[in-house]
């Protein structure tokens, strides 16, 4: 109950809700990776989108119950962006990639993400 009122919330665009109700399903069920990336979400939503904090906790506690999880993947990828560690964003979103359908949008934004993230790191190995 606790996980549908809580993904209502987001998807209402109630995201200052959101995360109470995500945290009281995640004590209820530790263990379920899924439940846990849409805390990780739910909390930068309400943080202006940072991953920093307990989002980053949910995002590597999902990761380690389920080393495949899409969604922690890419989250995982994209608050590793933010850090500007670039080399660490390739790697969740090539893990990524495996985990999805290749002709799947989400497998494509993946590779578009991973040419950036390569890009990027060009671009600094030339300043350097």
């Amino acid at each position: 109950g606790w996980a549908m009122l809580a993904r209502s919330y987001f998807e209402l665009g109630r995201v200052e809700d959101a995360p109470a109700a995500y945290a009281k399903a995640v004590a209820l069920m530790p263990g379920d990776a899924q439940l846990r990336a849409e805390y990780a979400d739910a909390i930068a939503s309400a943080r202006n989108g940072s991953l920093d904090g307990e989002a980053s906790a949910q995002i590597q506690t999902a990761l380690a119950i389920d080393p495949a999880n899409p969604k922690a993947l890419a989250l995982a990828g994209s608050a590793a962006q933010d850090r500007h560690d670039y080399a660490a964003s390739i790697e969740y979103w090539q893990r990524l990639e495996v985990a999805l359908a290749p002709d799947s949008p989400a497998a494509q934004q993946a590779r578009m993400n991973i040419a950036e993230m390569q890009a990027l790191i060009g671009r600094q190995a030339q300043v350097k």
